[in-house]
């Protein structure tokens, strides 16, 4: 479906404008770790003062996983949606604020027998969707030491707010781009249904935007460096860290005045002190997509998010955005 919506968007929209952010803003999409405040990407680069973007995104996820070590076991079986909702203004010159209201669903989904036949024909790991009930929901956790988390009824919640700021250190203009960003996470959520962690979290960091580097092959860099201050959450407190080390890389190949391709790697330390891999491990994202600019002020990005050596990532991640640039001029 998100892949006919892009589709249809390319042949009916009109021809667009460059843009100065072509990369893909997606996040963490395991149950236990995208209840943590890890803002989404970030680069250097911000649009004139007085100018607005508002959109939507829309993550289809899918995860198959079953891990035990010691007396502990894991299991993840079944898919989530994830609705967010974004707002950002350049208030003046070199200053941003903006927020994202996430909306999360989870249910057993529909996805098990497309998955299993799709990776049966390129000869990939299937995850543990052989050994789990075909399209069920069940997220569990236990130590055997009173440590639990179980969800395996299909629900719908709010997830937490997150609000960021961010500073621009280099002068503005078409050259590299240099931003400090600070950010923080309001428990809106429910960490019993795996939509929160139920604690404030913040976030520091630094953003880059490179158009000059390679721009002999019409490439842009993006990339960011930064850490995430943990508070005291109600999801496995007794595994949970107090921080956590985030940075990423992403490469815009400029097609036409339309269309970027897009490439990058994304990467976390571990949030939980935990000897299960798939929640104790560092997050490692690989991403596949394209940009797509309009002379309206629309934009569309459409991603692929694979699993890149992590067992914290699921086997299937779609990540599609739409997103309006609104000018008070």
């Amino acid at each position: 479906a998100c892949a006919f919506l892009f589709s249809v968007t390319l042949l009916v929209s009109p021809p667009c404008a460059s843009a100065s952010d072509p990369f893909l803003q997606v996040r963490s999409y395991n149950p236990f770790t995208q209840v943590y405040g890890r803002p989404e990407f970030f680069a250097g680069w911000m649009a004139d003062p007085g100018v607005s973007r508002a959109g939507s995104a829309l993550s289809v996820v899918s995860f198959s996983e079953i891990e035990q070590r010691g007396g502990s076991q894991l299991e993840l079986d079944g898919e989530s949606y994830h609705l967010d909702h974004n707002y950002q203004r350049v208030l003046a010159s070199r200053v941003e604020i903006g927020g994202r209201l996430p909306l999360l669903h989870y249910s057993g989904g529909w996805m098990d027998g497309m998955l299993t036949d799709w990776h049966d024909l390129l000869g990939v790991r299937n995850g543990h969707r052989d050994e789990q009930p075909r399209d069920a929901l069940r997220l569990y956790f236990d130590d055997g030491l009173g440590n639990q988390v179980l969800v395996d009824d299909t629900g719908t919640g709010i997830g937490d707010l997150q609000l960021w700021t961010r500073y621009q250190l280099s002068r503005p203009g078409a050259g590299r781009q240099l931003a400090l960003h600070g950010g923080i996470k309001v428990p809106t959520g429910d960490a019993g249904k795996l939509t929160g962690s139920g604690a404030f979290d913040f976030s520091v960091g630094v953003g880059l935007s490179d158009p000059l580097s390679l721009r002999s092959i019409r490439t842009t860099l993006s990339a960011n460096l930064g850490a995430v201050l943990l508070g005291a959450g109600d999801v496995l407190p007794a595994y949970q860290k107090d921080s956590a080390l985030f940075a990423g890389i992403q490469a815009a190949v400029l097609l036409n005045r339309k269309l970027s391709l897009i490439g990058g790697v994304q990467a976390t330390s571990a949030y939980y002190d935990a000897d299960i891999g798939a929640i104790g491990e560092e997050t490692i994202q690989l991403i596949f997509g394209g940009h797509y600019r309009l002379d309206s002020g629309w934009q569309v990005r459409l991603g692929i998010v694979e699993d890149g050596f992590s067992r914290v990532m699921p086997d299937f991640a779609v990540h599609l955005d739409v997103s309006r640039r609104l000018d008070s001029r």
